[in-house]
């Protein structure tokens, strides 16, 4: 049946999921002059006038108090037999009994999969047939999307603006950059259906309270709570777990998506390949990023594999925008040739993986957790670092300086030596620690 809606507000938006599936919806509708021009879902909220035009099945009134409604319906043409009321259709067996929990999810690649590792402990502690498990991401920044797997913990998954949220449309909403936040909460429904959620989104709500800087909209934010979570002698990957209520493990417990296949397909061995990566995220990438090592390490560091490691093929990997004409480099090169799915296999099955710190360790570590060797300049390897890597650094600068001030990933604190801490990385160092590995 295709129906109007009338009415958008919490009536509608607590309902939504069941209304949708029952019904077609065609029109969204109501009264209030600042919600008219306004979107929900794609679809336009719209002046009740629109209704004159009887391109529907029946009007879906849904406040509770509808009296005047009614009878401006009446007056602009529709019949009382096409009017429907959300209180006399929802059927009461559903009433209460279905808990809707969603989480929004910000940041890269790395922080998108500690943020799902904390989504999968935080289903396993309270998960139950009536709780409903919902994902909205950021558009344009969730291709990690299709590492998850099909039959996920997941509904729905849905690709929203980060300033068109609806936190009302369930019953709990958390936002998801370093630490969960509790955007909305139905506290009489998560009271009746699950009384242990209540104390959690209070411990959530107190640590809010208490540090209001770590939930600051930029990102220096992300600077001072690492210092904190340092300080309090825990890793990035243990973040999102406040006071350790759910337990995060050195593990990732969230199994992603991957194919053996994969490997196959472009000619590798699954056990006896070397992958290298250079580049850094997107939106703040530049060939003068702060976080990348030099060409000229690079260079020598392939020519260092071929010559000790023959029998391990180089693989170079990255995305499109990371290619660079001055590398040196004669071995498979899939830099801008392949999906994340794809990527993910590969990197998670290599013998040792070489990077900066970024989202590809933080991939491989969640694939397979096998070693990687991660060159650390402005960021900590205290809060970043995996205790299987072999995490280097050069001792000329040994002070990270993520998010001191705005711009770091641009330009070098030192303004006296350009990028000290990642130019201070001898190739020496970086072959001392692959070799350490590809010998354990």
């Amino acid at each position: 049946m295709k129906v109007a809606v009338y009415g958008i507000g919490n009536n509608f938006i607590r309902n939504y999921r069941w209304i949708a599936d029952c019904y077609e919806i065609i029109l969204l509708v109501d009264g209030g002059k600042k919600k008219q021009g306004t979107f929900f879902q794609g679809k336009e909220i719209q002046s009740p006038d629109i209704l004159k035009v009887g391109v529907y099945d029946a009007v879906l009134i849904t406040p509770n108090a509808h009296g005047e409604m009614v009878s401006s319906l009446l007056d602009i043409g529709v019949k009382p037999e096409q009017m429907i009321f959300l209180n006399d259709i929802l059927p009461s067996d559903d009433v209460g009994k279905e808990l809707s929990v969603a989480f929004f999810v910000l940041g890269g690649l790395g922080d998108a999969l500690i943020a799902l590792n904390y989504i999968e402990l935080f289903r396993r502690r309270f998960s139950g047939e009536h709780v409903k498990f919902f994902l909205e991401t950021v558009s344009g920044r969730n291709g990690y999307k299709a590492l998850i797997p099909k039959q996920s913990l997941f509904s729905e998954i849905y690709d929203i603006s980060e300033n068109k949220i609806c936190p009302e449309k369930y019953h709990l909403y958390i936002a998801i950059r370093r630490y969960p936040e509790v955007l909305y909460a139905d506290r009489s429904r998560i009271a009746r259906l699950c009384p242990e959620l209540i104390d959690y989104i209070q411990l959530l709500e107190k640590f809010h309270i208490f540090h209001p800087r770590y939930f600051e909209k930029d990102f220096v934010a992300d600077g001072v709570s690492a210092a904190y979570e340092v300080i309090c002698g825990r890793k990035r990957y243990e973040q999102p777990d406040v006071d350790g209520y759910l337990g995060i493990s050195k593990q990732y417990d969230f199994q992603l998506e991957t194919d053996p296949k994969v490997m196959e397909y472009v000619g590798l061995n699954v056990s006896g390949y070397i992958t290298v990566h250079r580049g850094t995220e997107a939106r703040n990438y530049a060939e003068s990023s702060t976080k990348l090592w030099t060409v000229d390490g690079y260079n020598a560091l392939f020519q260092y594999l071929g010559t000790e490691y023959p029998k391990y093929p180089v693989v170079m990997v990255g995305a499109e925008y990371e290619k660079n004409e001055n590398l040196i480099f004669n071995g498979v090169n899939l830099v801008g040739k392949t999906s994340l799915p794809e990527l993910a296999a590969i990197v998670g099955n290599a013998k040792v993986h070489v990077d900066i710190e970024g989202g590809l360790v933080h991939l491989r570590h969640a694939v397979s957790r096998k070693p990687s060797v991660v060159l650390f300049g402005p960021t900590s390897e205290e809060f970043f670092g995996y205790e299987e890597n072999e995490n280097v650094r050069s001792s000329v600068c040994p002070y990270p300086c993520e998010w001191v001030r705005e711009n770091w990933s641009r330009e070098c604190i030192r303004e006296d030596r350009k990028r000290i801490c990642m130019e201070g990385i001898h190739v020496e160092m970086v072959k001392a620690a692959v070799k350490k590995v590809l010998e354990r």
